[in-house]
């Protein structure tokens, strides 16, 4: 399918979107764990996200900003993502953190290194990012990216919403055959449910199973068959791409995984990520019809967040002509105010 990437228009999601997000959903052939194709829980995620956008938020708290990716001229909505003010709260997070040891007998001279998988628990962590999702029609052309970033401009913008530092999870490795080998090692041993099932309980449900059924003690990593050794920290294949997108930003791997299927967590100060260090507050000078030019990611000011791709040339006063497609998917005319990402070359 040929998109133009000038037709995408990335804002926060609505409560008339719920019918197109459960056919997205739909298309993705185990969903991701932070977005099920569940109705009623889909209708709580939306009005969750609607609260989140109230006006007056002194400090990082419960909220979560839902977005979407609307085909403007299709008007099929064509992925989603998500930033949440901060994790844990009133249930915590839970990973495991690899932890090195070093065990040495000094009159044998034997010294082995052995890693131990920790149970974490977080109750006010980080802000996080989520529910990156792009249907399989709209990958290329930039449009994947601008997802992902659209909400590093958005915490730029309100950064009294947003804890200081950020962190994502990544989805761990699942064969060909469906099978996830780190739950395979480990989860299966204490759940009577298959891998998804959990998955999508832990996503529509309470977490005090995880702290009531998961291990209590260190698991030794080398005790586990080496499928599930082979995976610790690897993302899943359909997430590498995003995995990347994260990496440029300045995000590194923090050393924690998943603890249903190992995938890697990943973390960065939002401040000092490429995104944000990059991005450029101006005014609009003028819209024109057409500009020259590749496209460039830019978005509106204002709480009701939009974001898209679209030709911006800078004037000497560092105030920006935008063409019209532009300043339609934006809401913006002459005289009001956007930020954008110059192209980086």
């Amino acid at each position: 399918m040929e998109t133009n990437p000038e037709h995408m228009v990335i804002r926060p999601v609505r409560e008339s979107d719920l019918d197109e997000l459960m056919n997205l959903l739909k298309s993705i052939p185990h969903s991701i764990t932070s977005l099920q194709p569940n109705r009623a829980y889909l209708q709580t995620k939306i009005e969750d996200s609607l609260r989140s956008f109230y006006p007056v938020v002194r400090r990082p708290g419960p909220e979560k900003y839902f977005f979407v990716l609307e085909d403007s001229a299709l008007g099929r909505l064509a992925g989603t993502c998500w930033i949440a003010a901060r994790t844990g709260g009133y249930e915590p997070s839970y990973t495991y953190e690899i932890v090195k040891n070093v065990f040495r007998h000094e009159a044998l001279d034997i010294t082995s290194h052995i890693d131990e998988l920790h149970l974490h628990k977080e109750y006010e962590g980080p802000s996080e990012l989520g529910g990156l999702y792009l249907h399989p029609d709209y990958r290329g052309g930039g449009i994947g990216g601008a997802l992902s970033r659209c909400r590093f401009l958005f915490a730029r913008l309100f950064p009294e919403r947003f804890t200081r530092e950020v962190m994502t999870e990544f989805r761990g490795v699942v064969t060909e055959s469906g099978e996830v080998p780190f739950w395979e090692a480990i989860g299966r041993h204490f759940f009577i449910h298959d891998f998804f099932t959990l998955d999508q309980y832990s996503a529509l449900a309470r977490k005090d199973f995880i702290r009531d059924l998961m291990p209590r003690h260190p698991i030794y990593i080398q005790l586990l068959p080496q499928s599930a050794r082979d995976v610790i920290g690897k993302p899943h294949a359909a997430a590498v791409p995003a995995v990347k997108v994260v990496e440029n930003e300045g995000f590194r791997f923090i050393n924690q995984v998943d603890i249903f299927d190992a995938g890697p967590v990943y973390r960065a100060t939002l401040s000092e990520t490429s995104t944000h260090q990059r991005s450029r507050m101006a005014r609009v000078a003028e819209v024109v019809e057409s500009l020259p030019g590749p496209s460039v990611l830019a978005g509106s000011t204002a709480l009701d967040f939009r974001v898209s791709l679209g030709a911006v040339t800078v004037n000497e006063d560092e105030s920006v002509n935008i063409s019209q497609t532009l300043a339609k998917n934006l809401g913006l005319e002459s005289g009001d105010n956007l930020i954008y990402l110059p192209r980086h070359d």
